[in-house]
């Protein structure tokens, strides 16, 4: 996710995982999908405007995205920014259902 460029003019400075989690199964290809609870902090990048935003550094609630694949946890960096894992599962349940 930190390759990602977003948000754009903020680099991550630090990510922390918490103990929320939820399942979910993807109602058409039956694909497992984990959400997990993060923490994100950013910094300003030079010259990428964000330099005089004094809310830069501070803590940011997000949830990370996995999906099960051949017998392993993946991820390709996606991060659902100001949403915990319920709340994203609760936004793409037309996609998605509970699992486990």
């Amino acid at each position: 996710a930190s390759q990602s460029g977003k948000p754009r003019g903020l680099a991550w400075s630090d990510c922390q995982f918490r103990d929320e989690f939820v399942v979910a199964r993807d109602r058409v290809s039956g694909e497992l999908r984990v959400f997990v609870g993060i923490t994100v902090r950013f910094e300003a990048v030079e010259g990428g405007g964000m330099e005089d935003n004094p809310n830069v550094g501070n803590w940011r609630d997000a949830t990370a995205v996995f999906r099960y694949e051949n017998r392993e946890w993946v991820t390709d960096g996606r991060v659902v920014f100001n949403l915990n894992p319920t709340q994203t599962m609760e936004r793409f349940h037309h996609d998605l259902e509970w699992s486990g």
